[in-house]
């Protein structure tokens, strides 16, 4: 059963404030290209942030 809007709301936003998290510790303990992997991670999450919000919204045609 595929998980529903607020499911994937959920785990997006986790995704993206451990991301974040991770990269800030990364790039604070000199692991630059890890830092950098940690950015792409988390530019990917907000992104799947946006789209799960985007497809919970209601639609305007109703």
């Amino acid at each position: 059963m595929p998980p529903d809007s607020a499911d994937m709301i959920t785990n997006a936003t986790y995704l993206a404030e451990k991301t974040r998290e991770l990269r800030d510790l990364a790039a604070a303990s000199g692991q630059e290209l890890l830092a950098y992997l940690l950015d792409i991670a988390h530019d990917e999450s907000v992104a799947r942030l946006s789209e799960a919000k985007r497809s919970s919204a209601p639609s305007a045609d109703n």
